[in-house]
């Protein structure tokens, strides 16, 4: 993204921003990147473009969140593993 802006639409600020923060995003996101709130609202009605260091901490949370999706992901399948050669060594079911 060399040389250019990150642009966001205001559906998609409103729609990451309620999936990482829950129904009081707009206070998290001010509090958080030490916006005015009035700001914030004015983004989320399109009034306001979405700030770039606002979409950028957005998508950094984004795939933070993510990576520990996949994590816990990696997790499960190695404890499925492990049942399955437990099952499979033993003949039954713990």
């Amino acid at each position: 993204m060399h040389g250019k802006t990150l642009a966001m639409t205001a559906e998609h600020f409103c729609a990451l921003s309620a999936y990482l923060y829950g129904e009081a995003w707009k206070v998290q996101i001010a509090r958080i990147t030490e916006t005015e709130p009035s700001k914030i609202r004015e983004m989320a009605k399109g009034k306001r473009r979405v700030s770039p260091r606002i979409a950028t901490h957005l998508l950094a949370e984004m795939a933070a969140d993510r990576e520990a999706f996949e994590a816990a992901q990696d997790i499960l399948e190695e404890a499925v593993n492990q049942f399955a050669c437990y099952v499979q060594a033993t003949g039954e079911l713990p």
